[in-house]
């Protein structure tokens, strides 16, 4: 008697192929099926749907390999008795529903290291764009016209302060690349030792950049209320998950 051939479900994928994992399952004997959409994907109702109705067809699922997939309860309760991991293909874990997993006794786990420097990168850009003015001074370029300033005075980057919310590996490459161009780097992130209070950053520093997981703590962080103590002249940063912020209190 054989044992059956371990299988992955893929919840969604957003890569435009799928040869690397394909080569890595094949050579462990594994199988694999994928979703039927290509990105962009259908709203997140309609997701779980189709996940429900591939799940009701399924044989047999030893594992779940997801990167945005909505994964709530009924989801999770879904998969059969064989499927014991939940594989993330990224670095947040807030589109799963953790204690109906840890309520079925299964692991799951993410990519700590997925695209630590892109994200690092984009943030560095993002920043720079805003300080500069860059986005102000096209739009008057490509109107036909010029200006020797731009529509605001800009301080010079090396008299500035950088305040960080999280310092994980995202928000230290980040810091690594901005500490020679800010006089000053402040961070909070409760998990590392010489953080300072949140309200401190918030309130001492120019240029802000979230780098914190989307959970119950740190959802809607950046509020009316967090905005009193920001500084009207600040640039925010968000390259973390949307959620952090308020945006209409920001937009106000």
């Amino acid at each position: 008697h054989r044992p059956m051939t371990k299988h992955v479900f893929v919840a969604d994928w957003y890569a435009p192929d799928f040869d690397i994992e394909a080569h890595a399952l094949t050579a462990a004997g594994i199988t694999w099926s994928m979703p039927d959409w290509k990105p962009p994907p259908p709203p997140r109702d309609e997701q779980i749907r189709q996940l429900l109705a591939r799940l009701r067809q399924a044989q047999r699922v030893d594992g779940v390999l997801f990167v945005l997939a909505p994964l709530p309860a009924e989801v999770i309760h879904a998969l059969p008795a064989t499927c014991r991991h939940l594989q993330r293909v990224g670095i947040g874990l807030d589109t799963i529903d953790l204690a109906a997993t840890k309520a079925r006794g299964m692991t799951v786990d993410n990519t700590p290291d997925y695209a630590t420097e892109e994200v690092a990168v984009h943030a560095m850009g993002m920043l720079l764009a805003l300080h500069r003015q860059l986005a102000a001074t096209q739009a008057v370029l490509l109107n036909g016209q010029w200006k020797v300033q731009p529509p605001n005075p800009i301080d010079r980057l090396s008299t500035l302060t950088l305040g960080l919310v999280g310092l994980g590996r995202i928000g230290r490459k980040f810091a690594d690349w901005m500490r020679p161009l800010v006089q000053r780097l402040q961070f909070h992130d409760p998990a590392v030792p010489g953080s300072a209070a949140l309200e401190t950053v918030l309130r001492e520093a120019d240029l802000i950049s979230l780098h914190c997981p989307l959970t119950p703590e740190t959802r809607g962080l950046i509020s009316a209320e967090t905005l009193r103590l920001v500084k009207p002249t600040a640039i925010l940063i968000n390259v973390s998950r949307g959620a952090l912020i308020d945006a209409a209190a920001v937009a106000r």
